[in-house]
């Protein structure tokens, strides 16, 4: 039987891939370039116990004590 392959955008890629090789932490900002990334990926995290957090800015991002 032929392999079976799966097309998709680079962000949908990310998305599939990241819970699977164990991530369970995202941290991002609704302005970043990634946002499709952190909707998607918010949702999928809840289903594996991850954690997402939403933050205001990249400077945020990369200051604060959560992430």
């Amino acid at each position: 039987m032929a392999e079976k392959h799966l097309f998709s955008k680079n962000n949908e890629a990310v998305v599939e891939g990241a819970p699977r090789v164990g991530c369970l932490f995202f941290a991002g900002s609704p302005m970043a370039p990634a946002t499709e990334i952190s909707e998607v990926l918010s949702m999928k995290l809840s289903q594996v116990d991850g954690k997402f957090v939403q933050m205001e800015d990249g400077v945020t991002l990369g200051t604060d004590p959560q992430c």
